[in-house]
């Protein structure tokens, strides 16, 4: 096949709001900056209560609005493929910006190489005022992979990725793997397209910084991060994942050969860490009741050190993690679990303690399925 003009890949920038008015007037200029020629701008409101409204009908005819009833995350973006026509798409939290370029750089992927599921790109960490607080996604410890993952997502799913907004997918992936389940990601829809779509076809990471990621007080969980409900809400996630990994899997008649059957059996050393916290903080509540903490913490200690994307020292860092929280008597454990759980986008509790409430977590975007905002 000749190489395509990318001139000729349409892109669809579809905004994701939900009561961000005071942001979502810098998301959609950062869409209309893009300096791709064949471009459309989607703002799908998902029924907010602030001025999100007008804000958006501001910029129309170059911006096209819907406005639906709230339901969540995954319902929106399930109408912005509804609405898009383009055959590449952008999903940009409203309280997110592209940067210049990024547009272009992924039409310019797509036409180069029809057969992409999507085109991945870095992120800069801004604060509320769109400040660079200096911290990027991936942090330097962090390869970015591209190629064919999907045996990867099929044994057990971690590769690093970034937020929703600095990825551009492919319509004929989504066609695969959508519609997400609403009832269940009414937020981190990320976490269900990064885990389906690599098995769609090949990902392209570029290192551009393609989209700033806005810090700011609605979307800092630092108080619930590694709290017993946070746990137990990642650990559902991936039993949703699981599912929907083997379903799309299925769907385009893919061997299940090298697929653990049960969620328990994946070893992604994410997940085994907020099992080990979860175990170790409240097991009484903990739902995987067969789990062990001495198993838990080898098997995390294992996957660590075996994760073909973290330099040595990002994974010996896990390992510390995992040896600290596994290896001590129950109460100290327990404390470290409270402190810190790793590869969560989350600040550090230590830093709130110790007076360094401005400082962000360095991110290594190896399980994605934190970093998703609330809709």
């Amino acid at each position: 096949m000749s190489r395509r003009d990318p001139a000729d890949v349409k892109v669809s920038v579809c905004i994701i709001n939900y009561n961000y008015a005071r942001y979502l007037a810098d998301a959609i200029e950062s869409a209309l900056d893009q300096d791709h020629p064949n471009l459309e701008v989607i703002v799908i409101d998902d029924g907010s209560t602030d001025a999100s409204l007008a804000v958006a009908q501001r910029y129309a005819p170059r911006v096209r609005t819907i406005r639906k009833a709230n339901g969540g995350q995954g319902s929106a973006v399930n109408a912005a493929f509804t609405a898009a026509t383009g055959e590449a798409l952008f999903f940009l939290d409203a309280d997110d910006m592209l940067t210049p370029g990024t547009v272009s750089l992924a039409a310019a992927a797509f036409a180069e190489d029809p057969s992409l599921a999507k085109v991945q790109f870095s992120m800069e960490i801004v604060d509320a005022s769109g400040i660079s607080t200096g911290r990027c996604i991936p942090g330097p410890g962090t390869h970015f992979p591209s190629g064919d993952l999907s045996d990867r997502v099929l044994r057990c799913r971690n590769y690093p990725w970034p937020p929703s907004s600095a990825n551009a997918y492919s319509s004929a992936a989504l066609e695969i793997v959508l519609p997400i389940p609403e009832e269940i990601y009414r937020g981190d829809t990320d976490c269900y397209l990064a885990e389906t779509v690599p098995l769609c076809g090949p990902i392209r990471s570029i290192p551009h910084v393609g989209a700033k990621y806005r810090w700011h007080g609605a979307n800092d969980f630092a108080g619930s991060a590694g709290g017993v409900a946070w746990l137990h809400h990642k650990l559902d996630l991936v039993d949703a994942g699981h599912e929907a990994v083997r379903q799309t899997a299925r769907k385009l008649g893919m061997s299940l050969a090298s697929f653990p059957d049960d969620v328990a059996d994946l070893d992604d050393m994410a997940y085994l860490g907020v099992r080990l916290a979860s175990l170790r903080m409240d097991p009484a509540s903990h739902p995987l009741r067969g789990d062990r903490v001495h198993d838990l913490t080898i098997r995390g200690i294992v996957a660590s050190f075996r994760h073909p994307y973290l330099s040595r020292r990002a994974r010996l860092k896990r390992v510390v993690w995992f040896v600290a929280a596994g290896f001590v008597p129950r109460r100290a454990g327990r404390w470290v679990c409270r402190l810190f759980v790793p590869d969560g986008p989350f600040r550090p509790r230590w830093q709130a303690m110790f007076g360094r409430a401005r400082e962000l977590p360095e991110v290594a975007v190896t399980n994605g399925r934190t970093h998703a905002k609330a809709v």
